[in-house]
Order: C-alpha cells, then structure tokens, then sequence
C-alpha cells in the first residue's frame, strides 16, 4: 500500500511540471470542451 502511494506522487508531479493537469484527468478535460464545444451546435441543428 505504501509503496503504491509512493509511486503515485512522483509520477503526478513529473507529468504536470508546469501546471498540467496528470494524464487521468486530461481525457476528462478533452471530454468537457467536447462536449461545451457541441452544445451550441447541437442547439443549432435544431
């Protein structure tokens, strides 16, 4: 258990050195702006 905390840590930090999000959450965040950017559109097509 302590060890996979250990691993955790280092590897969120040296994936996000400059403010990036960890590579879990940027798909999430990909999936947001899809989906913000399709409403508007999918209002239109109305």
């Amino acid at each position: 258990m302590n060890s996979g905390a250990y691993f955790e840590s280092p590897v969120s930090e040296s994936s996000a050195p400059r403010g990036l999000p960890p590579p879990v959450e940027q798909p999430v965040i990909v999936a947001m702006m899809v989906i913000a950017a399709a409403k508007p559109f999918s209002r239109a097509s109305e």
